[in-house]
């Protein structure tokens, strides 16, 4: 039995993650022509311009994330079927890390690895995408937590 071209892309992928390049979900003329009266929300302003080279930025952004994440998922061995809530938790570690800094952020990141740890993702993991793509560390996440809420 032959494998289907999906299992030879993901097979492609696990093999050399490093070498494949981040792919943009969605063209700059696509979302231009999402933005055509009635189908999509405009700015307040109306600067659609200004709206396509953000949402391009934030989406390539959103890939190099992606991409780097996907190198420690295969690195450590992580199944193709679990890295869905490994990339919600970097998002959503994206968003901590561009809202918040200093003690605020290790103690925000520390509540969302227990989050997610509580959900089944590995601690390891976990630790490892804080470290190599965010540049955090647990221990000093756990550092800033109170007592009470490390004993748990």
């Amino acid at each position: 039995m032959t494998p289907s071209k999906a299992a030879r892309k993901i097979r492609a992928w696990n093999e050399k993650p490093e070498a494949m390049p981040p792919r943009l979900r969605l063209t700059q003329e696509r979302y231009r022509r999402s933005l055509a009266p009635g189908s999509c929300r405009l700015r307040w302003d109306g600067d659609a311009d200004k709206q396509v080279a953000n949402y391009m930025r934030a989406q390539v952004h959103q890939s190099q994330i992606e991409t780097m994440v996907r190198q420690v998922l295969c690195a450590h061995g992580v199944p193709t079927v679990m890295f869905v809530p490994y990339f919600a938790f970097a998002r959503r570690l994206d968003r901590l890390a561009r809202v918040f800094s200093g003690p605020t952020l290790f103690a925000a990141a520390a509540s969302l690895v227990g989050r997610w740890q509580a959900q089944g993702l590995e601690l390891s993991v976990l630790d490892h995408v804080c470290r190599d793509v965010f540049s955090l560390s647990l221990d000093d996440c756990r550092r800033t937590m109170p007592d009470e809420a490390t004993s748990k």
